[in-house]
């Protein structure tokens, strides 16, 4: 029988149009240290042990969708940068919103793009599934 606390989420590889370009911006929005090398990667290291692992991999790259929990301080700091580089955010996953945050699952939220077209989310709360 395993034990419930042997699995982990570790690490996960995030595709670059410049894994430069993208990783310094999301480590740069959420007030992370810079991204270090690691191997063919640029590796991003996250508070619970998780790494973003960014990649260039040669060929059109689809967008995905990424979210992050985040504190209330780092909630707001991170939209005053984003106000103060002029980079558009959304309330809403459908880009109805522009200019605010929302209010869902007992917290706050919004979303913005990164340089290669993935859809960032920065959330205060976890969501609560009914």
């Amino acid at each position: 029988m395993c034990n419930p606390l042997s699995v982990q989420f570790n690490h996960l590889l995030i595709f670059a149009n410049d894994k430069y370009e993208s990783a310094s911006f999301l480590t740069s929005i959420l007030g992370l240290p810079e991204p270090i090398p690691a191997g063919f990667f640029l590796a991003v290291e996250m508070e619970n042990n998780v790494i973003l692992h960014f990649g260039e991999p040669k060929i059109p790259i689809l967008s995905q969708h990424y979210a992050f929990l985040v504190s209330d301080a780092v909630f707001d700091a991170s939209l005053e940068r984003l106000k103060a580089r002029n980079i558009p955010f959304w309330a809403d996953p459908r880009q109805q919103r522009l200019g605010e945050i929302n209010d869902e699952n007992n917290g706050r939220g919004f979303y913005f793009f990164d340089p290669s077209g993935h859809g960032l989310e920065l959330i205060t709360h976890p969501y609560i599934w009914e």
